[in-house]
C-alpha cells in the first residue's frame, strides 16, 4: 500500500511538473510571437520611412540632374557655335590657299544645300570619293 500511495505521489509531481513545463512553453511562445509582432511592425515602420526619405532624396537629385544637364546643353551649344565660326573661318582660308581639287571639297561643305547642313548626313560621293 506504500508504494501505490508512492506511486501515485510521483505520478501527481510528474503531471504536475509537466503541467507547469506546458505553461511555461506556452507563455514563451506567445512571448516570442509578441515579439515577433512588434518586430514585424517595427520594420514595416522602418521601410516606409527610409521609402520615403529615399522618394525625396531621389527627387533632389533628379532636380540637382536636370539642372546639370541644362547647363552642359547650353555650354555644348556655346562649344558647337565656336566650333562652327571656326570651321568656316578654317574653310574659308582653305578656298582661298588650296589647289583646286581641295577648293571642290570645300565649296561642297560650304554650299547651303539642306542635305549639307549636318556634316554627319554628307555621304563620300558629295566629295568625289568613290563607294
Amino acid at each position: 500500500e506504500h508504494s501505490d500511495v508512492d506511486v501515485e505521489k510521483v505520478k501527481s509531481e510528474i503531471e504536475k511538473q509537466a503541467e507547469e513545463t506546458k505553461e511555461v512553453w506556452i507563455k514563451t511562445i506567445e512571448s516570442l510571437k509578441s515579439y515577433a509582432i512588434n518586430m514585424q511592425n517595427m520594420s514595416q515602420e522602418a521601410y516606409e520611412l527610409y521609402s520615403q526619405q529615399a522618394v525625396v532624396i531621389l527627387k533632389q537629385m533628379s532636380e540637382q540632374l536636370k539642372g546639370q544637364a541644362e547647363k552642359a546643353r547650353q555650354d555644348m551649344a556655346i562649344l558647337a557655335e565656336g566650333v562652327s565660326t571656326e570651321g568656316k573661318q578654317y574653310l574659308s582660308t582653305a578656298a582661298e590657299n588650296s589647289p583646286e581639287p581641295v577648293k571642290d571639297i570645300v565649296e561642297t561643305f560650304a554650299s547651303q544645300a539642306p542635305e549639307l547642313r549636318e556634316i554627319s548626313e554628307v555621304r563620300d560621293f558629295f566629295i568625289g570619293i568613290p563607294y
